[in-house]
């Protein structure tokens, strides 16, 4: 009987184990990750500025003041502004804008793209931009001395004043000239190889990992992604492989509606995945789904507001609604299309990130 009894506490101490090994590894994650965006915001500021302690500021608001309209638009103060349709600038309606990146450098650019400045018009176009490269965006970095890099970090930005759809002629609302920086970070894909020189090479000759997620020189077959997707589905591979099949897992913009439930209930967000956006990529509806109401899953809303998932919300017949916590602050409207300071979208990544930082840039 002992010897029965102590056999159904070790099947129970089995059982829980694996268990606990996850949530401490959750748990370190979420501490390193921590410390990965405040290093990601040290980069930012180190070549922009601002976000209260940079030297430039004025880089996010000649962003933010750079809008993205033929005609020009009613500033407050009686300012008024245009754009000849360049690329990459902050969406209008305060949704988030993810920088692309340039597979020929491993790097981002933060900012805008070519540019003058034709002053008898009153039309101000300006060129400033910010490349940060792959290698500032690893964590730990290749001068720190804890080994190879575990996590990366992606950005994403928003205006945080958007353009009324009512007004004539259009304005935008106060705090047009504000940019919210959300930072996303990840751990990096976990079966990852990296190359050997030739197959009869010991293992210790392989490519160091940082190299490889950072060198553009290296040959494409030596090169990986510090995460992964398939470029056909979306889903997330987990190996890095660097070839036409996978691509980098950019973070992505979901559509989404917040309705009041008929109990006063705010903890619930309906999803559209069939109107994702994201760099490059189309996705399959049902693998975004999959992984976007994941529990411990963390979504940005257009407004700025973050939320941990629960888990899928079974109270309404969609697969596609979720839970989260904490509710969508009181003061938030429901959805509403002619209301650009509803919510309208999510900033997510596939894979669960370890930490969101999310601060103004120039506040």
């Amino acid at each position: 009987m002992a010897v029965l009894i102590l056999a159904l506490g070790l099947l129970g101490l089995g059982a829980i184990m694996p268990v606990v090994v996850r949530q401490q590894q959750i748990g370190a994650d979420q501490t390193q990750g921590t410390t990965a965006a405040r290093a990601a915001r040290g980069v930012i500021v180190a070549n922009v500025g601002g976000g209260g302690g940079g030297s430039d500021a004025s880089f996010w608001t000649k962003w933010a003041t750079t809008l993205p309209s033929n005609t020009p638009v009613a500033l407050e103060g009686g300012q008024q502004a245009r754009d000849d349709n360049w690329q990459n600038l902050l969406p209008e309606d305060g949704s988030w804008f993810i920088p692309a990146l340039d597979e020929a450098t491993s790097r981002i650019l933060i900012g805008r793209q070519g540019g003058q400045q034709n002053a008898g018009q009153g039309i101000f176009r300006r060129e400033f931009s910010v490349p940060v490269a792959m290698s500032d965006r690893l964590f730990p970095s290749a001068s720190a001395s804890l080994g190879q890099p575990q996590f990366v970090w992606d950005v994403a930005f928003r205006r945080m004043g958007v353009r009324s759809v009512t007004a004539n002629p259009a304005r935008y609302d106060r705090g047009f000239d504000k940019v919210q920086m959300a930072v996303i970070v990840r751990r990096i894909d976990g079966n990852i190889r990296t190359t050997k020189p030739n197959a009869t090479a010991p293992d210790s000759s392989r490519d160091p990992l940082f190299r490889a997620l950072s060198d553009p020189t290296l040959a494409n077959d030596r090169r990986r992604w510090a995460v992964a997707r398939d470029t056909s589905s979306g889903v997330p591979t987990l190996d890095g492989n660097f070839d036409g099949a996978r691509t980098y897992a950019f973070p992505v913009v979901v559509p989404i509606r917040f309705e009041v439930g008929p109990n006063g209930e705010r903890d619930r967000l309906i999803m559209d995945p069939t109107g994702i956006s994201s760099v490059g990529l189309n996705f399959d509806a049902d693998v975004l789904a999959l992984h976007l109401i994941q529990t411990g899953q963390t979504l940005i809303d257009n407004l700025g507001n973050q939320y941990k998932v629960l888990g899928p919300d079974t109270r309404v017949a969609t697969q596609y609604a979720v839970r989260v916590s904490p509710p969508v602050p009181a003061g938030v409207a429901a959805t509403d299309t002619n209301n650009p300071q509803s919510p309208r979208s999510v900033l997510a990544t596939l894979q669960s990130p370890a930490s969101v930082l999310v601060e103004v840039m120039n506040p």
